[in-house]
């Protein structure tokens, strides 16, 4: 009997000895996961770290590309509003030119038939004259006011275009003698 208990106590033992190894194997296997994870947990970090990193330098370089074509196309409105302020500037030189030269050829007129002493010749050339410095104020105004409207509103286009056109046709019909 006692060879029974020690293959008994041997045998508790060897089941003992049986299960300790396999709690120690699967505390090990249990590390090993652990380990596994947690340089899973690292990896995966690391790649959405560099694919944040990635994304930001992708967006600061669309920003910046966005910027430039905002100060490209500030620059293209200021070089045509340039290229437009001078042209009104041509025009109105031309336009004032223009009507000072008959102004001034209208009053040597008048300094000639005031010689001939023709009265109402000369009142009638002095009313042109008058008309024409008047119109040339008009036109130098209308172009001021184009020159410092930058955005002109259609209503208030419409208004000056009508008055204009109006002028225009006054000043056929009166040199028609109409």
């Amino acid at each position: 009997m006692e060879k029974a208990k020690a293959i008994s106590e041997m045998q508790t033992k060897y089941e003992t000895e049986k299960q300790l190894q396999k709690i120690e194997n699967q505390a090990l296997e249990l590390a090993k996961n652990k380990a596994i994870i947690r340089q899973q947990q690292l990896v995966g970090f690391s790649i959405l770290s560099i694919l944040l990193l990635i994304g930001l330098i992708v967006y600061y370089r669309f920003y910046q590309k966005r910027q430039y074509e905002k100060q490209i196309q500030a620059l293209t409105v200021s070089e045509k509003l340039q290229s437009e302020r001078a042209r009104i500037s041509r025009d109105l030189h031309d336009n004032v030119g223009a009507s000072l030269t008959s102004i001034i050829t209208k009053l040597d007129v008048i300094a000639y038939k005031a010689r001939k002493s023709e009265v109402d010749k000369i009142s009638n050339s002095i009313e042109k004259v008058n008309n024409g410095a008047r119109e040339t104020m008009q036109q130098l105004r209308e172009t001021i006011w184009a020159i410092k409207k930058i955005v002109i509103r259609s209503k208030n286009f419409l208004k000056k275009f009508k008055n204009i056109y109006k002028n225009i046709w006054k000043k056929r019909l009166i040199y028609n003698g109409i």
